[in-house]
């Protein structure tokens, strides 16, 4: 049988130490600089420089890379990021399950062809009474530069924010 995978004390006295509050930890797995945790609210992982955060609702998507052994993702800023981890089908597992759960609505918007683009709204799990945060994604075949301005995309945004957005 496994040893399930945790944080030993010295790195929770850390990660309270710099969240402000004692972690809740979901999953874990090993990164190249130690611990990585899945915690309600985000991704904390260890860098030489102390812990790094990556809050879920920033997440636009994410993989496994099995040749790499490694989860790359890429934020809503189009910032691409990566993580070699052992240990990690709990933490992978509990990844998919986070960033989905930050999506409160979303629809595809077809744009002619073969293009298109997603609008969505996600929420802020480290903060449950922060507003939606609305974003447009590129689809496949799309570039992103001037996705916003489109017809079809600033209609469905203004219908999706008239059904959803409450605040």
């Amino acid at each position: 049988m496994r040893k399930l995978l945790r944080l030993d004390a010295h790195a929770k006295a850390e990660l309270k130490q710099t969240l402000g509050v004692r972690p809740q930890v979901l999953a874990v797995a090993t990164g190249p600089h130690g611990p990585v945790a899945g915690l309600p609210d985000r991704l904390v992982y260890r860098t030489p420089d102390g812990w790094a955060q990556l809050p879920w609702h920033t997440v636009e998507r994410g993989r496994w890379d099995s040749e790499q052994g490694a989860l790359l993702w890429t934020t809503i800023d189009g910032t691409s990021g990566s993580l070699a981890l052992q240990d990690a089908a709990a933490l992978l597992q509990l990844f998919n399950e986070r960033v989905e759960a930050t999506i409160m609505c979303a629809q595809t918007v077809m744009l002619g062809g073969k293009r298109s683009a997603v609008v969505s709204a996600r929420q802020d799990l480290t903060d449950p009474t922060a507003p939606l945060q609305w974003h447009v994604s590129a689809g496949e075949h799309t570039a992103l530069a001037g996705l916003s301005d489109e017809p079809a995309v600033k209609a469905a945004m203004a219908q999706l924010r008239d059904e959803y957005d409450l605040s």
